[in-house]
């Protein structure tokens, strides 16, 4: 077995994987550590466990970088519902009526 450490802000993961699957990484130009951040950072997204800046950055990435990526895999970057969007859209035509 072999193992792989990952640090994420001062706190240490250690991950043990069979022996060939380092190999199959460094082969298919995968950053293990860097792609497990990534994923878990997406996967708590996801669940709404935490917000887009907080997911940006356990990803160690920008914010503006993680939602391109978010988008790049079809992963939505608002969790506002339809009906959310069309209440914003009248309040924000109630405001434009009183100026």
């Amino acid at each position: 077995m072999t193992h792989i450490q990952t640090a994420v802000r001062g706190n240490t993961v250690t991950l043990t994987f069979p022996q060939d699957i380092p190999q199959k990484c460094r082969d298919y130009h995968i950053d293990l550590p860097k792609d497990l951040k990534q994923y878990i950072a997406v996967l708590l997204y996801k669940n709404s466990a935490v917000s887009i800046g907080k997911a940006a950055e356990l990803a160690d990435m920008d914010p503006v970088a993680f939602q391109f990526f978010l988008s790049s895999a079809h992963i939505p970057i608002s969790n506002l519902s339809f009906q959310d969007v069309m209440a914003d859209v009248k309040k924000i035509e109630q405001v434009k009526a009183h100026l």
